[in-house]
């Protein structure tokens, strides 16, 4: 589709890249729509997010994303079956609180898991990104790896933690 060229080809420019994620969060809302951004896009979309991983819109909308996509299981099987190295390594830099960097991002499962719990980690005071990030674990959770990633990258920390801050 039109909205990933547009994510690749100004893949460092986060406005650009938050309105394509807006985009495909709206698309991926139909479980149809879903499992083409999956299919086609799952992996861009988790590069974005590791490659802007200090701008909170891009991840707020990137969440947004994975949120659902993991709502289908058919599509949440597509984007937890993305493998292969990523392509960006976030220049190596540990997240605040202890996610690792991408570089040593595990295939599978793990690497969704891992995208949105650096994304919550990152932004714990940014409530609608809070709010997507814990809307994707949830559905991600459905899938017995992905919640074993989730437990493993320590989600269930940062979502009490993210309660403390926004107890509304």
């Amino acid at each position: 589709p039109t909205v990933l060229w547009a994510m690749g080809k100004h893949s460092g420019q986060a406005e650009v890249v938050e309105q394509a994620c807006g985009a495909l969060r709206d698309i991926a809302a139909d479980p149809g729509g879903a499992r083409r951004v999956a299919g086609e896009g799952g992996e861009q979309l988790i590069v974005a997010m590791c490659a802007l991983s200090r701008h909170a819109g891009v991840q707020t909308q990137a969440c947004g994303v994975i949120k659902n996509i993991a709502a289908d299981g058919i599509a949440r099987r597509t984007l937890l079956d993305v493998s292969g190295p990523p392509q960006i390594e976030n220049g190596g830099a540990r997240i605040p609180g202890g996610v690792p960097p991408v570089r040593s991002m595990p295939d599978g499962p793990g690497r969704a898991t891992r995208a949105v719990c650096a994304a919550l980690q990152a932004h714990l005071d940014v409530s609608l990104t809070v709010e997507q990030a814990c809307g994707a674990l949830w559905n991600l959770s459905s899938d017995s790896a992905a919640r074993s990633a989730a437990v493993d990258f320590d989600a269930v920390g940062m979502a009490l933690r993210a309660l403390d801050r926004h107890p509304e």
